[in-house]
């Protein structure tokens, strides 16, 4: 990830502007720590954004980018933020060769804090 992007994402992370969620980018207002990265990238112009119907779907979730996919970082995201995946792996050396990505790490239950400190460390690989 490009530096100045993890810097961004883990600013906005530590802000408590976001409230945090999982299992998706955005559900109910709550945010997975990509979509953190999406909103960024909205501010940007990088991408828009939509609302599902609230009608038509029993959650209300928030999709980005042209492929609006609700999951995972859109390919329009990934590109701009010099990301290597759509779920952030990297390799976790806490754990001998083993990755993990940071939607499972946000699924998981870690907290965004805990979430910007793995940015900080990985995001030349992230």
């Amino acid at each position: 990830m490009k530096k100045e992007i993890a810097d961004k994402l883990v600013k906005a992370l530590r802000s408590g502007l976001f409230e945090q969620g999982s299992g998706s980018l955005c559900q109910d207002g709550k945010y997975c720590c990509l979509g953190v990265l999406c909103v960024i990238a909205e501010s940007e112009g990088v991408i828009s954004s939509v609302e599902s119907n609230v009608e038509m779907y029993p959650l209300h979730k928030r999709k980005f980018g042209t492929d609006l996919e609700p999951s995972y970082l859109p390919v329009e995201v990934m590109e701009w933020a010099g990301c290597n995946t759509r779920q952030g792996i990297f390799k976790d050396t806490n754990y001998l060769n083993s990755r993990s990505h940071l939607a499972s790490e946000n699924d998981s239950g870690k907290s965004f804090d805990q979430i910007a400190t793995l940015i900080e460390k990985y995001w030349e690989e992230l």
